[in-house]
C-alpha cells in the first residue's frame, strides 16, 4: 500500500509542479491583455474616428500594444542598461531552486548559444551513461553535473564529476529535455538531428 501511496503521491505532485509554470504564464498574459485592453480605449476612440473600426478592434489594437511593449522591453534588454538590470534579476533570482536551469532551457529555445554552463553532456555513473547538464565548473577543475530524473527533470541529483566521465554532447538543452519527456524514445533520432 505504501507504494501506491507513494506512487500517487509523486505522480500528482509532478503533475501540479508541471501545470504551475503554465497556469502562471496563463495569468500573466490574460492580466497583460486586460491592461492593454485598458490602454487601447483611446486608441480605439481613434480609430473608430478614422472609420477604421471595421479593420482594428479592441482586441486586436491590445495585442498589438501588448507586441509594441514586448518589443520596447526587448530592446531595452539589449541595451547596457538593461543588461545591468538583467544580471542583477539573473543573481537575485539565482538563488531559487531551478531557475538557472529553466533559464538555460529558454535560452536555448530563444536560440542563444550555451555559455558552456547548462551543457548537455553523457555522464558515466557506474556502468552507465546518464544524460545530465553541466551547470557549474569549479576552480578545482571538477564540474558540476546535474542529472534531472525522467520524465520531468525539475528534480534530480547533483554530482562533482571529474570532466574524463563526462562528455559533451552536440544538443540543446531544449533536445535533452525533450529525450527527458519522452523517457528516451526516440532518443537517438533526437540526438543524431542536432549532431
Amino acid at each position: 500500500m505504501n507504494s501506491k501511496t507513494g506512487y500517487l503521491r509523486s505522480t500528482l505532485l509532478g503533475g501540479v509542479l508541471y501545470l504551475v509554470p503554465i497556469v502562471v504564464l496563463i495569468v500573466i498574459l490574460g492580466k497583460a491583455l486586460e491592461v492593454a485592453h485598458r490602454i487601447a480605449q483611446p486608441i480605439v476612440r481613434l480609430v473608430d474616428a478614422a472609420g477604421l473600426g471595421h479593420i482594428l478592434s479592441p482586441q486586436v489594437v491590445a495585442v498589438l500594444l501588448l507586441l509594441l511593449f514586448c518589443l520596447a522591453v526587448g530592446r531595452l534588454a539589449q541595451s547596457r542598461f538593461g543588461k545591468r538590470i538583467g544580471s542583477r534579476l539573473d543573481d537575485t533570482l539565482g538563488n531559487l531552486p531551478g531557475y538557472s536551469l529553466y533559464r538555460g532551457i529558454g535560452d536555448s529555445i530563444a536560440g542563444a548559444e550555451p555559455s558552456g554552463l547548462q551543457q548537455p553532456v553523457m555522464v558515466s555513473i557506474e556502468d552507465a551513461w546518464q544524460l545530465g547538464m553541466v551547470v557549474d565548473k569549479l576552480e578545482d577543475g571538477l564540474l558540476a553535473v546535474y542529472i534531472p530524473s525522467v520524465p520531468e527533470g525539475r528534480s534530480g541529483s547533483l554530482y562533482f564529476m571529474d570532466p574524463d566521465r563526462v562528455r559533451p554532447l552536440s544538443i540543446s538543452v531544449n533536445t535533452g529535455m525533450k529525450v527527458l519527456r519522452r523517457m528516451g524514445v526516440g532518443s537517438g533520432e533526437l540526438m543524431k538531428r542536432e549532431a
